[in-house]
């Protein structure tokens, strides 16, 4: 069901504040919309083939129609997909609004505008058909806006950055929770990308995209002669390893927007861990997380290069740190 509707002039009153006091009803200030939610009585069943191209196949049949309705008939397999398609609009609407995404593995070579352009063409982050622009040009679709955050230096290998999708793709919208996407790139041919497989003999590179942020990410490194010091932030239980630190309405991020203006000389960076409550089937204690974390920290110290880290904990992030030093 969705959610009950409400009128922007209802407003309740007490004794004391006559309705009279405001002139008329239409000066009375507007209510907040409550929040969109939806209930579907039928589980969905996740044995149903080929549930990735449903969303799609729908949002290209029903064009531009603003209201679909889905009937099925047969058996239990045509009367489930409505019930996935239910679910899985039901789980894009639940996304925050500015989502935000890691991207690893990416080489020297490329520059932030080079890979927003490599982003905007690939044909695997296209959004769905009826989220695309048109061209004004015979039909013609254009790819998918992307906002590419400065690329710096991984501990891993390559570059890393952090990028926002003016349209989500299809492809990102139904990743599991956990999962990464890999994408190639045929960097021999101007920037021509290829399918998921590499061709023999082409310079083609493999980066990974994903939004549970495990492990240390790099969010901004100043240069090599003017690093001094480490930042690394640890976000609480049930928190997310950057939507934590980011403002919920405009999404600015303090910790790669403004902590680097602050303390030029900071290399700053995330800790991402399994910490979800909601579907989780970790069975990790305080023990086990406090192991992963120490880790990486020795993995960072050990690196040979002499700085001062600071540490910021969020919640359960602060119990980790104290336990990570303590042992």
């Amino acid at each position: 069901g969705l959610c009950p509707a409400y009128s922007p002039r209802r407003r309740l009153h007490s004794a004391t504040q006559p309705l009279t006091s405001f002139g008329s009803i239409n000066d009375l200030p507007p209510e907040t919309p409550p929040t969109p939610s939806a209930t579907i009585p039928l589980s969905r069943d996740p044995d149903l083939v080929n549930q990735g191209d449903i969303p799609e196949k729908t949002d290209r049949c029903s064009e531009p129609a603003l209201h679909v309705a889905l009937a099925s008939l047969g058996g239990a397999g045509q009367s489930q997909l409505p019930v996935e398609q239910a679910h899985q609009i039901a789980e894009t609407s639940a996304q925050p609004r500015h989502q935000t995404w890691r991207i690893r593995g990416v080489p020297a070579g490329i520059d932030e505008e080079k890979l927003e352009e490599v982003l905007h063409q690939h044909p695997t982050l296209q959004p769905p058909h009826a989220d695309s622009v048109d061209d004004g040009h015979n039909g013609n679709r254009i790819g998918n806006g992307v906002q590419v955050h400065p690329l710096t230096h991984d501990l891993r290998h390559g570059q890393v950055t952090t990028v926002r999708f003016q349209r989500l793709p299809h492809r990102l919208r139904t990743l599991a929770r956990g999962d990464q996407l890999t994408a190639d790139v045929d960097l021999s041919l101007e920037n021509i990308l290829v399918g998921s497989k590499r061709k023999r003999g082409s310079s083609t590179i493999r980066f990974a995209i994903d939004r549970h942020f495990r492990g240390i990410t790099v969010l901004s490194s100043p240069l090599t002669d003017n690093h001094t010091v480490d930042v690394l932030a640890v976000p609480g239980l049930g928190g997310h390893p950057y939507g934590s630190f980011a403002d919920k309405g405009d999404g600015h991020m303090w910790l790669s927007e403004s902590l680097p203006r602050d303390m030029p000389t900071a290399r700053v960076m995330i800790y991402g861990y399994e910490s979800g409550l909601q579907n989780s089937i970790s069975f990790a204690g305080l023990d086990d997380l406090t192991g992963s974390l120490r880790v990486e920290l020795c993995r960072l110290l050990g690196s040979g290069e002499h700085r001062r880290l600071i540490l910021i904990g969020h919640s359960l992030g602060g119990l980790l740190i104290k336990e990570a030093l303590y042992k």
